[in-house]
C-alpha cells in the first residue's frame, strides 16, 4: 500500500477519524492495530518479525537499565547490538535480486527479500536500548512501545525516532489542535507534490542516463546526475513531509529529517541537514564514541571515515556502498582538518570575497555530494566510473541535453524556487507561513500540476528499498 495510492489515503482517513472519535485511552491501541494492518498489507508474514524485534528490544531495554550493575548492563547492550545488527546483516546479505514482492513474484526468484522498513525500525529499537542504557526514561508499557517502533507513518523510510522525543508524546495526553492539523495537511500536500510531480517525473530523465546508459555527451551525463540528486531529494523529503504531516494530524511531532541541505557550505554540514535523524543516530552512537577514544589528533579523521563507511553499508552490504561511505567520510575529514587549522585565525573582514565565499562553498559542496550520489544510483562500479569519465570529457550541448534541461526546469523548477523562498524567509517550513492569498495560489498551482502531471501509481519511494 503505497503512501501516494488512493488505497492509502482511504486508509489514513479512516485511521484519522476513528483516532479522534475514540476515547483517549483507546487511541494508542487503535494506532498499533492500524500500523500492523498497514504492515501486513505489504506482507503479513513479516509482521511476526516486526513484533519479535519490538518485543526483544523492549525486554532488552528493561534489562539494560542504569539501575543494574555496569558489567550486566554492558552485556545486555552488547546483546542488543548483536541482535539488531546481525538481523540487518542477515537480510541485507540475503536480499538479492528483488526490491519488492512484485519483483520477486514476476522474476520467480527465491532469494530473501528485505522486509519493509527493516533498516529503520531496527535502528529505532536499537537506539531505544542504547538511550535507556544511558539514562533515558524507558517505555511505560509494551503497547506504547509497539507504536513507537511500528508507527505506520514512519516505518517505511523513517524518520528514525528517539525515545526521549517520541515516547512521551505517545504516552501523554493528546488533544486535537487545529493549527497543528493545518500544518500537517500542508506537509502532506507539499510532500505529495514533491513525490509524484517532481521526483517521479524526473525518474524518466534519470533512467535515460543510469538505466539505458544513453548519455550522448558530458553535458547529458552531468544533467543526469543533477536530475538524480533532485529526484532523490524530492522523493525522500516528500516522504518525510508526508510522514510528519500525518503524525501532526494524529497529534505527534516526528523528527525533522531535512533542513535545506543544498545550502550547506561543506559536506559535514550537508549531512547535518540531510537525513538528519540517521545522521544524528550515527553521531550519537558511532562518531562520538570514536572521537572519545584516546587516539590523539588522528581520531578526527578516523572517526568520520569509519562512521560514514558504516552508514554506507547501512544502505546495502556491497563494495559500492562502502566506497560511497568512504567518499563522504574523506570529505568530512578534510572539512574537519580545515576547521582545526583555521580555529585560531582572526575572522575575515567583510567585503566582496566574504559575500562570495559562502556561495562558492555551496557550489563546491553540491558537486561533491552529487559525485557521491553517482555511486548510490549506478548499477555497478563500472557504470559509475564510466559516467564520471564521461562527465569529465569535453562539454557539448546536444539536443538530448537540451531536452533534459527543459524537463528538469519544468519538473524541478518549482521545488528549487520553493527552496530559495524558504531559505530567504528563514528556513525550512516557511511555505506554511505564507499569507492566505499566497498559500491559496500555492495550493491552486500544486493542484493543477498534480492533476495534469502527477504520477500516482508508478514508482515507489527510493529509500524504502534500504
Amino acid at each position: 500500500m503505497n503512501l501516494v495510492s488512493p488505497e492509502f489515503f482511504c486508509f489514513f482517513l479512516a485511521v484519522f477519524f476513528l483516532h479522534w472519535l475514540l476515547p483517549a485511552r483507546a487511541r494508542v491501541a487503535w494506532l498499533v492495530f492500524a500500523s500492523y494492518i498497514y504492515y501486513a498489507w505489504w506482507d503479513w508474514r513479516y509482521t511476526a518479525l516486526l513484533f519479535s524485534v519490538t518485543g526483544a528490544s523492549y525486554l532488552l531495554g528493561r534489562a539494560a537499565s542504569p539501575s543494574r550493575a555496569a558489567v550486566e548492563r554492558r552485556a545486555w547492550v552488547a546483546a542488543a547490538v548483536v541482535l539488531h545488527v546481525g538481523l540487518l546483516a542477515w537480510f541485507k546479505l540475503g536480499a538479492r535480486g528483488a526490491d519488492s514482492l512484485d519483483a520477486l513474484r514476476n522474476q520467480n526468484l527465491t532469494a530473501l527479500i528485505l522486509p519493509l522498513g527493516l533498516s529503520y525500525y531496527t535502528f529505532q529499537s536499537l537506539g531505544y536500548v542504547l538511550d535507556v542504557s544511558r539514562g533515558a526514561r524507558p517505555a511505560q508499557g509494551f503497547l506504547p512501545y509497539c507504536l513507537f517502533v511500528g508507527f505506520f507513518a514512519q516505518i517505511t523510510a523513517g524518520p528514525i525516532g528517539r525515545a526521549r522525543d517520541l515516547l512521551p508524546q505517545i504516552e501523554g495526553p493528546r488533544a486535537f489542535d487545529r493549527a497543528r492539523f493545518q500544518l500537517g495537511c500542508h506537509l502532506i500536500y507539499w510532500g505529495l507534490f514533491q513525490k509524484v510531480f517532481v521526483a517521479d517525473n524526473l525518474n524518466a530523465v534519470v533512467a535515460s542516463i543510469f538505466d539505458a546508459s544513453a548519455a550522448d555527451s558530458s553535458a547529458s551525463a552531468l544533467l543526469g546526475v543533477y536530475a538524480f540528486t533532485l529526484q532523490l531529494y524530492a522523493d525522500f523529503a516528500g516522504y518525510t513531509n508526508m510522514a510528519r504531516g500525518m503524525g501532526m494530524c494524529l497529534g505527534f511531532d516526528l523528527a525533522e529529517n531535512f533542513r535545506l541541505p543544498f545550502f550547506a557550505q561543506d559536506v559535514q554540514e550537508h549531512w547535518k541537514r540531510w537525513h538528519i535523524s540517521l545522521s544524528e543516530w550515527f553521531a550519537d552512537f558511532v562518531y562520538k564514541p570514536l572521537v572519545n577514544l584516546p587516539l590523539g589528533y588522528y581520531k578526527f579523521f578516523a572517526a568520520p571515515l569509519l562512521t560514514m563507511l558504516i552508514m554506507g553499508l547501512w544502505h546495502r552490504f556491497s563494495l559500492q556502498m562502502a566506497l560511497l561511505g568512504l567518499n563522504y567520510g574523506f570529505w568530512i575529514a578534510v572539512t574537519i582538518a580545515v576547521k582545526l587549522r583555521t580555529l585560531d585565525r582572526e575572522p575575515e573582514a567583510g567585503g566582496t570575497w566574504a559575500a562570495v565565499r559562502p556561495w562558492l562553498n555551496r557550489f563546491v559542496t553540491l558537486h561533491l555530494v552529487c559525485a557521491g550520489f553517482i555511486l548510490l544510483r549506478a548499477r555497478s562500479l563500472e557504470q559509475a566510473g564510466s559516467l564520471a569519465a564521461q562527465i569529465l570529457g569535453s562539454p557539448r550541448l546536444t539536443p538530448q541535453a537540451g531536452e533534459m534541461l527543459g524537463r528538469m526546469a519544468f519538473f524541478a523548477g518549482p521545488l528549487v524556487l520553493a527552496e530559495i523562498v524558504e531559505y530567504r524567509r528563514g528556513g525550512a517550513g516557511s511555505l506554511s507561513k505564507l499569507g492566505p492569498a499566497a498559500r491559496g495560489l500555492l495550493y491552486a498551482g500544486i493542484t493543477l500540476l498534480l492533476a495534469e502531471y502527477g504520477r500516482f501509481n508508478t514508482e515507489t519511494f527510493f529509500y524504502s528499498r534500504f
